[in-house]
């Protein structure tokens, strides 16, 4: 009973992983064809299609910035805020603005009537904002903040200015009575409700989409979206080779022994995986990711490599120390940008492989339970049977092994 829970939480956590995986690529695509334009009902949308919470939405537009441009813009930060946060955030702001450009007009400092204009605008678009709210109670507390904030910044602008009296073009006009405030506040609500009101009625007449329709008409461009992107998925088994102990063998060796040695030895593991119908998928100093269709290719391709080493090291190997390797196999699916597994390069199928490898013991393979169900041949592992992460895994062990003393050191390359 208590490992079929772990295999259920295992497998929840792998498809968590999973979405999370589409949400990002699918916010990144969006990014792409909107040109980072991405409102609050195309998040919405982005939470219908895929299931996630609109807070891991909001978090995944905030981290795709930071990738995808090294560092994040206001509008970033901004969209990552809930929506009635927001329109709290941006009345505050123009608060400050009506606020700043009210003391001017109220103390008859501005000749030329620019700042009445400011504060007619922060005015309309604090209206804006309301109308554009989620709901009616959260426009209303938008233009109670307006109108609070706007007295309140008045009064310490005026405030301000009477420090700093002689440095002012004439007499300082006092700002009403404090409870001026409450007025302002409730003032500035009803004007937000009034317009919101309003705004919903009249949205139709004016050829406006309702709320319903554009999340609709988004939705419709996700799901397009989602199955141009599920098209190019596809399931693959990914092997990671790495050998154990390279830098120590390296050490204090020839040059040329090395790159020969090294060069024999990614020949050797290429021949072997296009034998078993697989392909290199990339190499990292020492460490090979190789791609097969199948778990039971991967795994023999794996068993052939590991069975082979000993031929390796006594006719190829001129460094005197021999290789030794450790495998790890992890088999799910994968997305690739164009359709081919070589531009596969984030994905946790490779990473679970990676981190089996690490696991392994010298000589041996560590193959996912995930893998190791469609291996024809089950007694071809041993019982044991271990967890790397939250994956569990089956390991193979070679039945008969040729002790390192029997190879003779070699000097030079020939």
């Amino acid at each position: 009973m208590v490992r079929m829970l772990e295999r259920e939480n295992q497998t929840e956590t792998r498809n968590v992983n999973a979405n999370l995986e589409d949400l990002h690529t699918l916010v990144s695509r969006l990014r792409a064809t909107s040109g980072n334009d991405i409102d609050d009902q195309t998040i919405e949308a982005i939470s219908e299609a895929t299931g996630a919470l609109p807070e891991y939405v909001r978090v995944a537009l905030l981290n795709t910035g930071t990738q995808e441009k090294g560092k994040t813009n206001f509008r970033d930060y901004y969209m990552s805020l809930d929506p009635a946060m927001r329109r709290y955030v941006g009345a505050a702001v123009l608060a400050s603005v009506a606020g700043f450009a009210q003391a001017i007009s109220h103390n008859r400092w501005d000749f030329s009537g620019l700042f009445g204009i400011f504060t007619l605008v922060a005015i309309f678009v604090a209206i804006w904002n309301a109308v554009n709210a989620p709901n009616r109670r959260i426009a209303t507390l938008s233009g109670i903040i307006f109108g609070g904030l706007s007295f309140f910044g008045m009064a310490v602008f005026v405030a301000l200015a009477g420090m700093l009296q002689r440095f002012m073009p004439g007499p300082i006009t006092p700002v009403n009575g404090p409870m001026m405030i409450l007025l302002w506040s409730a003032l500035g609500g009803g004007v937000a409700n009034l317009a919101y009101g309003i705004f919903a009625k009249t949205s139709n007449k004016l050829g406006l989409k309702s709320e319903k329709e554009n999340r609709q008409e988004l939705l419709s461009q996700l799901m397009e979206l989602q199955t141009k992107l599920r098209s190019n998925e596809q399931e693959m088994c990914f092997v990671s080779l790495d050998i154990v102990g390279s830098t120590a063998m390296k050490t204090n060796s020839d040059a040329l022994a090395v790159e020969f040695t090294f060069n024999e030895y990614h020949k050797y593991v290429e021949q072997i995986v296009v034998k078993q119908g697989g392909r290199i998928h990339s190499t990292a100093g020492d460490g090979v990711t190789c791609a097969f269709e199948t778990p039971a290719k991967a795994f023999a391709a794996s068993r052939q490599i590991q069975a082979g080493l000993f031929e390796l090291n006594l006719h190829r190997n001129k460094l005197g120390t021999p290789i030794r390797l450790r495998a790890g196999i992890h088999f799910g699916k994968v997305v690739s940008p164009d359709g081919t597994v070589e531009n596969v390069n984030f994905s946790e199928v490779i990473d679970i492989a990676a981190h089996l490898q690490k696991a392994c013991p010298e000589g041996g393979i560590v193959i996912s339970n995930e893998a190791s169900r469609l291996v024809p041949d089950p007694n071809a592992f041993s019982s044991e049977i271990m967890k790397v992460d939250t994956v569990m895994a089956r390991v193979w062990r070679p039945r008969h092994t040729i002790e390192a003393s029997t190879l003779q050191p070699s000097d030079g390359i020939a």
